[in-house]
């Protein structure tokens, strides 16, 4: 009997990866090269184990199984010889088997997700403070008292909605709210070019995605004529494959519009694309849109119950890796 026969009829482990293929001859191996395809791995990042599956007569199927994974089960039509079997890829097989394993999946999920999009304001730049004091300055020089406690409710608001926030509650008279608006727009620019700062990390998994070939997005409520400030500003420019703003959406975050455009825009289906938000709103609206969301909230906010609606939360962009990128694969 081979040696590979002798330790499955003990129900032991097999001790190597070229034994275990020993035992995978003719039709079966043949089965289990398709079985680790069809899995996203290919037979050299693979450990196959074949098990002896008694009453296995009639359907004759493939199973594997994938870490953390539900058994998967392939139809095949391939005859068997000898004794029918179970074919499984086992991360438990070898020592050396786990790491080829987790060089596998690590490489499947690069294939499942296929595309980032990141929102603007607060995740790629430290635009947040130029929103207030340009929104002070502007609304002030029309009359309104622009307080803290309704000032938060409009963060995550587009620039139009703003306008209409405001003149709801204190309206005025000689400009009209689309003036009012471009002065905001305009002022909230001219500061981004005196003294617009990246968040922590932005080039590093910028650079990340971009040697894993994704597609990058970016999806914001900003109005469109501030995406090219912002990227120019920050340099980043050339990472970008496509860029979409609210403002030509019917609704704005967290409506899932325009995250919905920018992965058609990538021609990426929307469950293969993650997005970074620094919002709750943000979190929704990708959410909404089908996409694994990873939250970068604010170092004060960051154990904040209403962020733990993303899928990964973290304390900087920088921080993402294959380790994250190989659990939300895992876990579609």
């Amino acid at each position: 009997m081979h040696p590979a026969f002798q330790a499955l009829k003990r129900n032991k482990p097999l001790q190597s990866r070229s034994l275990a293929w020993e035992a995978v001859i003719g039709p079966q191996r043949d089965m289990a090269c398709t079985a680790l395809k069809r899995s996203g791995l290919n037979e050299a990042r693979g450990c196959i184990c074949v098990l002896a599956l008694s009453g296995f007569k009639k359907d004759k199927r493939l199973i594997f199984r994938l870490p953390n994974r539900d058994f998967i089960a392939v139809q095949s039509r391939a005859s068997v010889v000898g004794t029918p079997f179970q074919i499984l890829v086992s991360s438990l097989i070898h020592k050396y088997a786990f790491g080829s394993l987790r060089a596998g999946f690590r490489q499947q999920g690069i294939n499942v997700m296929q595309a980032v999009i990141f929102d603007m304001d607060g995740t790629l730049i430290d635009s947040e403070p130029m929103w207030k004091e340009a929104e002070e300055d502007v609304f002030a020089s029309v009359g309104v008292t622009v307080s803290e406690e309704l000032s938060a409710t409009t963060a995550s608001m587009t620039t139009r909605a703003v306008t209409e926030f405001w003149y709801s509650h204190f309206p005025w008279s000689g400009k009209t709210l689309e003036q009012v608006e471009n002065e905001v727009i305009d002022r909230v620019a001219t500061l981004i070019c005196e003294k617009g700062s990246p968040m922590e990390g932005v080039y590093e998994v910028l650079r990340f995605f971009q040697n894993k070939k994704f597609k990058i997005g970016l999806s914001t409520n900003a109005p469109s004529r501030l995406i090219p400030v912002v990227l120019n500003k920050l340099g980043i420019s050339g990472f970008f494959h496509s860029t979409s703003s609210s403002e030509y959406e019917t609704h704005g975050k967290p409506d899932p519009a325009v995250y919905l455009t920018t992965a058609q825009k990538l021609a990426v289906e929307p469950s293969r694309c993650i997005a970074f938000e620094d919002s709750r709103s943000g979190i929704i609206s990708a959410s909404k849109a089908k996409m694994k969301v990873v939250a970068v909230p604010p170092r004060s906010e960051f154990s904040a119950r209403k962020y733990e609606l993303a899928h990964i939360t973290l304390g900087r962009l920088s921080e993402f890796n294959d380790s994250h990128l190989e659990k939300i694969a895992h876990d579609l």
